[in-house]
């Protein structure tokens, strides 16, 4: 009788997904995520064949951009699909990655696709953006329509009824049946994503990995970002004008103007105030009576220049209240939609969490001191480097050879500044780069739900186990 052959195990696969503006063409070369590098080899040493990564790398376009994300997310589900056909697997998302990996779970949920093959999905350094549905938005979005329906509406009151009253009449309830349908898909749009997000949290957030450094500029960024104000339209202030002037300065033709006008002059509790004010610049003394002084002021303000001066007043109170401040939210959201790519039509940035969850319940692991310490001195040793050759190869020559070019950093120096950044070292670090494999041996080696607590302290203390064996 032959004996029956031991059943050969097929390891289980291991898919990265890269962060924003971290692209590559190539499924092999060097980035962490692309096969062949130096991170994937790691990991393939430590799993020792439960697992492997995948033998295809999967790409998304990196913008900064909510809407593709959203896009990007609708393949990553395809490709997760295929994966849990195959057999159990892990995911792995950096930065942004982790928010393309969020809404494709969410799409499986939305569209009832199973994942149960899915062993853990891991985010490194992922800022979490939760979304509402603003009313301004949704009106915007449909104002054109709006606006068209209004004016054929008003054509028909008037050709059927030749009456204003009736073309009135149209209009208020065409502006009452807008305001409602925005109001509608506002509230129901914010309650779906929301109801959709809680869903999807309790289906697999028990299989949640997340990891971030405490010192992570990009998640400090994106919560700033929600607050930012941009004051670019400077105050109106309420100062009078003194004209300065200085006839012996220079005797140069064009040097300095005859008169220079300012805001900004002389102390009101200063006997020099309604004066010339070079005499005060020069600190000479004002040979006038205190009663003098005082009924100038009175006649200049109440009889001759109170009209003006009410009417500058009301101008100043609405450009400061209304239109200064318009303009700075104006400046402030278009910041915020840069920085956070928030570009949907009825939604904007609410926060941004850690997390994959608006609620308490979950939370992320923060690293050992000795790893976040390590990916800080490494990130300044490399900002060091990068000023150093900044001075060197870009200030010293570009610049003086080539003036116009202050304006443009090269290429090389542009992609050298990622290098100084902690959010982009997570990867570059090789403790950090075994903690995360040691946390894939714990995943693939037993259930994912007994180490999601402190799971970075158990997976480094692996890491050192598996450094002083080697």
């Amino acid at each position: 009788m032959e004996s029956a052959s031991p059943e050969v195990r097929t390891p289980d696969r291991i898919l990265f997904i890269h962060g924003t503006f971290a692209g590559r063409l190539p499924d092999q070369g060097d980035a962490w995520w692309q096969l062949g590098s130096k991170f994937s080899q790691l990991v393939t040493k430590v799993l020792r064949g439960l697992a492997i990564p995948s033998e295809e790398a999967f790409h998304w376009t990196g913008e900064n951009s909510d809407v593709f994300r959203v896009f990007d997310a609708a393949l990553l589900l395809e490709r997760l699909r295929r994966e849990n056909e195959r057999g159990p697997f892990c995911v792995i998302a950096h930065s942004h990655g982790g928010m393309v990996l969020w809404h494709a779970l969410m799409l499986s949920v939305e569209r009832q696709i199973p994942l149960d093959n899915l062993r853990s999905w891991m985010t490194v350094g992922t800022p979490f953006i939760f979304y509402e549905a603003r009313i301004g938005r949704v009106a915007r979005h449909h104002l054109m329509a709006a606006l068209i329906a209004l004016f054929f509406s008003c054509l028909l009151a008037f050709h059927w009824y030749k009456s204003w009253l009736a073309v009135g009449l149209f209009a208020l309830g065409e502006l009452a049946a807008f305001s409602t349908c925005v109001l509608y898909l506002a509230v129901s749009s914010s309650r779906r994503l929301r109801s959709l997000e809680k869903e999807t949290t309790q289906r697999l957030g028990s299989r949640w990995l997340g990891v971030r450094s405490k010192h992570d500029e990009a998640i400090a960024l994106l919560r700033t970002a929600l607050l930012l104000r941009t004051p670019i339209m400077p105050a109106w202030e309420d100062y009078p004008r003194w004209s300065y002037s200085q006839t012996g300065a220079t005797e140069i033709p064009g040097r300095i103007p005859q008169q220079v006008w300012k805001r900004r002059g002389p102390s009101k509790e200063h006997p020099a105030f309604f004066l010339h004010p070079n005499k005060w610049l020069l600190k000479k003394q004002v040979r006038i009576s205190g009663w003098r002084m005082h009924a100038r002021e009175w006649v200049l303000r109440n009889i001759l220049f109170w009209p003006f001066d009410m009417g500058l007043s009301l101008i100043r109170f609405g450009y400061n209240e209304f239109l200064a401040n318009l303009l700075n939210g104006a400046a402030a959201s278009a910041a915020r939609s840069r920085l956070l790519g928030d570009d949907a039509p009825y939604f904007v940035a609410a926060s941004v969490t850690d997390v994959p969850s608006r609620v308490q319940g979950l939370s992320s692991a923060e690293l050992p001191r000795e790893v976040d310490d390590e990916l800080v001195r490494q990130a300044n040793a490399n900002a060091t480097g990068l000023l150093a050759d900044l001075r060197r190869n870009y200030i010293s020559q570009l610049v003086l050879m080539h003036p116009g070019s202050i304006l443009a950093l090269p290429p090389s120096v542009s992609s050298d500044l990622t290098s100084t950044l902690v959010h982009c070292l997570y990867f570059e670090v090789e403790s950090c780069q075994r903690l995360i494999a040691g946390a894939l041996r714990h995943v693939f080696g037993g259930d994912v739900s007994r180490i999601q607590k402190d799971w970075t302290k158990q997976a480094h203390a692996a890491t050192l186990k598996m450094t002083d064996a080697s």
